[in-house]
């Protein structure tokens, strides 16, 4: 019998982890980063019934007292796993006490030990009936599954008189009047259908009520044996409280959304969350936009008096002389300054006509940019490649306009060598705005001095006569 029950409960799982669903749920659940919690374990404790050959009204719809105040209980423990939200596996252990309504017509009395425990494999009708439901709060289910019983029992009359026992020391003498000490309970195969629902009070504990019905193979657990009779029937009625395992947020027992809506709800809250950050940086875009539109209207709205390509409400220098090259505050630059004359107040002069008063006294040449260079070198750094860079887009401004570059040189080494050496030093500065920025080389007046005109004698500060000045050519 107990061989027949094993191999009963191997097919029905084989059966379970076959199933459409069950490859379905197991499909989607390695396509997903989403996990689920699977453990739970559970107590619980109440009624115990039996039915038998003794006191039959003791079965449903439960048990009552006996005269002396007796009650039938048990209490029970388990742990369950579900593989997906529709099938799972459920181990329970019971310990239960048993006795009978003393009722005159039967003149017997039954009291009985029992342990008993099975696996049962578990079927979510919630979940299947309603698979569109998530995360629900409550499930219904149905559990079949094999096991073992243990017990001990002993049948008295109502006048204490011993009738038959398992699991005493005199339970297999016929002739006994006393069943002895206890001795090793009884045990047969059992197998045991259950129905029940639970309740999910937070995401971890849950309450339950549970209705078993489990059958023995035999006659034999309530002593009396009786040919053709019913086999006998024990099972309970219990509340009990669910905690469930894991690390996760959701557990298969409950629905839990499936991966691929868990996924897509994911990806929502990410879209949503990158939306509200464009709306910040398009508020910010448009504070930008604001701002520069109001520059923008100044601009084309303010005049220019002078004409240099400043607008007046930026120009320090709003009365520049015509074709003056100016910094972007509108300032003219220092030789632009030295070809006319100024009033006391640094204001330009102007004849009769308009036309800024020029400087009478010869004209001297005042270096516009400075290309510095190492000692002994002609390399040109990218800080002085900008200088000359500067110096080009004057020169592309004014197309009229010529340069004049004077290389020199320090005063270590020989005459001879320092006076090739500001030559080189001038020709690097005009390849530079030749080749590299298109200038024509007879718009550049290329001279060197050598060592001769240096700008400090101070032995410390040398390198800066290591140099070619670019000036506006008379």
């Amino acid at each position: 019998m107990k061989i027949r029950l094993l191999i009963t409960a191997g097919l029905l799982l084989g059966v379970m982890m076959t199933s459409p669903v069950w490859a379905q749920e197991d499909e989607q659940s390695s396509e997903s980063d989403f996990k689920y919690n699977r453990w739970s374990a559970y107590f619980g404790g109440g009624w115990f019934q039996y039915y038998g050959d003794v006191a039959r009204a003791h079965f449903y719809p439960g048990s009552s007292t006996t005269d002396d105040g007796d009650f039938s209980w048990n209490i029970m423990g388990g742990a369950n796993y579900w593989f997906n939200p529709y099938f799972g596996l459920n181990v329970n252990l019971n310990y239960a006490r048993l006795f009978t309504q003393k009722q005159p017509k039967y003149n017997l009395y039954l009291e009985n030990t029992s342990i008993f425990y099975d696996l049962n494999a578990v079927a979510s009708l919630s979940n299947i009936l309603f698979p569109r439901d998530y995360e629900k709060r409550w499930k219904w289910y149905l559990s079949f599954g094999v096991g073992n019983v243990h017990y001990r029992s002993l049948l008295r009359t109502f006048d204490d008189e011993y009738i038959g026992s398992h699991g005493y020391e005199n339970s297999n003498d016929p002739g006994a009047t006393e069943p002895g000490e206890t001795a090793r309970m009884k045990s047969e195969a059992s197998w045991k259908v259950a129905s029940g629902m639970k309740y999910k009070l937070t995401p971890r504990l849950a309450l339950g009520m549970e209705i078993s019905l489990i059958s023995l193979p035999t006659d034999h657990f309530d002593v009396v044996y009786r040919a053709l009779s019913e086999k006998d029937k024990i099972g309970y009625t219990n509340l009990m409280l669910q905690y469930t395992f894991g690390k996760h947020e959701m557990h298969n027992e409950w629905n839990p959304i499936d991966p691929t809506m868990a996924e897509l709800l994911k990806r929502i809250k990410d879209v949503e969350k990158d939306v509200d950050e464009l709306k910040d940086d398009l508020d910010k875009v448009k504070d930008d936009v604001d701002v520069l539109m109001k520059d923008y209207d100044l601009r084309v709205n303010s005049p220019d008096s002078d004409g240099d390509g400043v607008p007046d409400y930026l120009d320090l220098e709003p009365n520049s002389p015509p074709g003056s090259i100016v910094n972007f505050q509108g300032i003219a630059l220092p030789i632009e300054k030295d070809k006319f004359q100024r009033n006391p107040d640094g204001s330009f002069k102007f004849d009769e006509d308009g036309n800024p008063i020029r400087v009478e006294e010869e004209y001297q040449g005042i270096a516009l940019y400075s290309v510095y260079f190492p000692l002994n070198s002609t390399h040109i750094s990218p800080v002085n490649m900008q200088r000359i860079a500067l110096a080009a887009n004057v020169l592309q401004r004014y197309p009229d306009l010529k340069f004049e570059i004077i290389g020199s040189a320090c005063e270590i080494a020989s005459v001879e060598y320092n006076d090739d050496l500001s030559r080189r030093r001038a020709n690097a500065v005009r390849d530079v705005l030749v080749k590299d920025f298109g200038i024509d080389s007879n718009r550049l007046i290329v001279s060197w001095v050598g060592e001769l005109k240096p700008l400090t004698t101070d032995r410390r500060k040398l390198y800066i006569n290591r140099r070619t000045d670019i000036l506006i050519a008379q």
